[in-house]
């Protein structure tokens, strides 16, 4: 597949008369300089204890859903005043709306190649130039990369489609990777690593293995299947070049032929691009060559026995054989049942039959809760994804006034300055008498639901909290967890800053109190953080600990532990997570109010058969579509599909 990539470079090292220093790319800003040297720089180089000459390493880390780096981290010997094992750090930032699974596959491929240009260190630009990429193995690497094994790759893919962000950091190591290969070899060695990753992970998809199984059993267990799948995707290979052969331009009628063919022989579709991609311009001498002839070296799968330090969804965990189950793709595909919503149109289920979409500018306004989906790439997003709704132009309106939220938005909606109003909450009754004075009903259609898990230390043992019980904690009431059924043990609960200006924070922390304290203050024993990846840390290393965050951040990490809730004592304790699977999200509980902490989100419409009407009712169909509750479920909210 060749799909091309504007990366950005950041390069750190020692540099000659200067010292060390970092060159970048005129599109890197200061805010991403400085999260490459906080999180790659100063997390994988100690210059007090350096590896070992001729080390290498590789990473990749996502600083959101839209922005990632990774790149190459070589001990680069001695500078030019005799400074011995210098770090250098070859980075390359790709800003995308979404990170997709091709694009992560390229980012693999172009680790394991290697870098595409080299910056002397004796004569550096002031700014070096962006890299186009257009195929990760189409070009001679400068310096060798780094094989990541497949089960690194599989999980990466897993954690992606969960909508976690991906930190990870893989270093050299003879035992499972080739040095020194041709390029030939390597390229081989690349696209049956790439076919392998998408096996493995479509495996875990359909039950075959679970990515917490020992090394050696997924070998066994995948590895006579997956001789089968590469067979039958020689079989589609060589049913295509000959179409190719005869006729580049080939007929309807041997287009479904080979689109049944996809179908009866299981093809994953990246694979199936990929062929078509391959082919696409090459001559007819060397169709014949079949690019997926050699078997899956299995090496790659990775000897696990050596610790991997990689952290997915900022949790860093220590990839050993049999460290990781990650399920929730499987309970996410099956159908859920659906909610029950006032004055709820006819939505289409399918985004192709999206049909009679207005065109022009559309104002909206609404909730901060919204605010991933407010972004313009998250809108690109859908657009892209649905071609027929790119003929709207969507232009979020700040209030005249201070005020903004839910409650401003319904109101400027009601009065006639927007077309629909993103809500974090239901209509009020005063809202709907307001808009039915003025001619028309509104209809609240929900697309997701915003829920809290709360969670602590993996190794305090309690069934669960009662809202009350959760209340006194934070107030004060209750420090000891021996006073709701655990060790006799301090309580030390975690909350979040509100000074930074983090609208997350602000809005996970307002439903929190809105919820669970009655709106009452926190109790001034309660200890801050900066983010929900620092509460997780935190409770993880303090036996004690007890924090919140948003559920679907909550039940795919395994170093700590959401605790089942219950709205009264007398009423049964409900996890986040479901029974079968403990990293999927309780979506059921979610969806029939079961789950105490959730807070429904809306998109609010006026039915009065207008334009307006119209544009409400697309958006929201939009975002009830597969790829909208998937930007949904990236927005850290549960998805009701």
């Amino acid at each position: 597949m060749s799909h091309k990539m504007l990366l950005g470079q950041i390069v750190y090292s020692s540099f000659a008369a200067t010292g060390f220093k970092t060159v970048t790319s005129a599109q890197i800003t200061t805010q991403i300089q400085q999260a490459f040297m906080e999180r790659v720089v100063y997390q994988h180089w100690n210059s007090y204890k350096p590896p070992k000459s001729g080390f290498r390493a590789v990473y990749i880390h996502q600083l959101s859903p839209e922005q990632i780096l990774f790149g190459w981290l070589y001990n680069d010997g001695t500078d030019d005043i005799d400074r011995s094992d210098v770090p250098y750090f070859v980075c390359y930032y790709l800003a995308t709306p979404l990170l997709f699974y091709f694009q992560l596959e390229e980012i693999f491929n172009c680790l394991h190649a290697g870098p595409l240009v080299w910056i002397d260190r004796h004569r550096p630009p002031e700014t070096p130039q962006n890299i186009v990429m257009r195929k990760s193995w189409s070009y001679k690497p400068v310096r060798p990369g780094v094989a990541i094994p497949a089960l690194i790759r599989a999980r990466s893919h897993v954690a992606l489609k969960q909508g976690e962000l991906l930190n990870l950091f893989v270093p050299f190591n003879p035992q499972d990777n080739k040095a020194d290969i041709n390029p030939q070899t390597q390229k081989e060695e690349i696209e049956n690593c790439a076919i392998y990753t998408r096996y493995l992970v479509k495996a875990v998809e359909t039950g075959l293995v679970s990515l917490n199984d020992d090394v050696n059993l997924i070998n066994s267990k995948i590895r006579q299947p997956y001789q089968g799948y590469k067979k039958n995707l020689q079989r589609y290979e060589q049913a295509f070049v000959s179409v190719v052969q005869r006729d580049s331009l080939f007929p309807q009628d041997i287009h479904n032929h080979l689109k049944r063919l996809q179908q009866s022989l299981h093809l994953i579709k990246e694979d199936i691009a990929r062929v078509e991609a391959s082919f696409g311009n090459t001559s007819g001498s060397n169709l014949n060559n079949s690019s997926i002839k050699h078997d899956f070296p299995l090496h790659i799968l990775g000897n696990l026995q050596l610790s991997r330090i990689v952290s997915i969804g900022a949790v860093i965990l220590t990839l050993t054989a049999g460290a990781i189950a990650l399920n929730k793709i499987k309970g996410l595909l099956e159908p859920q049942p659906q909610p029950h919503v006032i004055n709820k149109s006819t939505l289409s289920q399918n985004s192709l039959q999206l049909q009679n979409i207005p065109q022009g500018l559309i104002k909206y306004s609404g909730s901060s809760t919204f605010t991933f989906l407010q972004s313009p790439s998250v809108i690109s997003v859908l657009q892209q994804a649905h071609p027929e709704f790119q003929q709207l132009q969507l232009r979020y309106i700040e209030p005249s006034t201070d005020k903004t939220g839910s409650s401003m938005a319904i109101k400027m909606l009601i009065e006639g300055q927007l077309s629909f109003a993103q809500s974090s909450r239901r209509v009020q009754n005063q809202e709907f008498k307001q808009a039915i004075a003025r001619g028309f009903p509104l209809s609240e259609i929900l697309v997701g639901i915003d829920g809290i898990a709360v969670y602590v230390n993996p190794q305090l043992s309690i069934p669960g909290l009662t809202i009350s019980q959760l209340n006194d904690i934070y107030t004060g009431k209750i420090t000891n967890w021996k006073s709701v059924g655990g060790p006799n043990l301090r309580i030390t609960p975690f909350s979040y800053e509100l000074d930074d200006g983090n609208i997350q924070n602000a809005e996970i922390v307002d439903l929190f109190q809105q919820e669970v304290l009655n709106a009452k203050p926190f109790d001034s024993t309660v200890k801050k953080v900066r983010d929900a990846i620092e509460s997780i840390r935190k409770v993880a290393r303090t036996r004690g600990g007890i924090s919140y965050a948003r559920a679907s951040k909550v039940v795919s990490q395994y170093a700590i532990r959401p605790l089942p809730l219950s709205r009264k004592s007398d009423q049964p304790f409900v996890p986040p997570f479901t029974e079968s699977n403990i990293t999927a999200v309780n979506i059921p509980a979610f969806v029939d109010g079961s789950y105490p902490i959730t807070k429904n989100i809306f998109i609010i419409v006026k039915r009065d058969g207008s334009l307006d009407e119209k544009v409400g009712l697309a958006y929201a169909d939009l975002l009830l579509t597969p790829q909208g509750q998937k930007l949904i479920e990236q927005s850290g909210f549960v998805p009701i599909r």
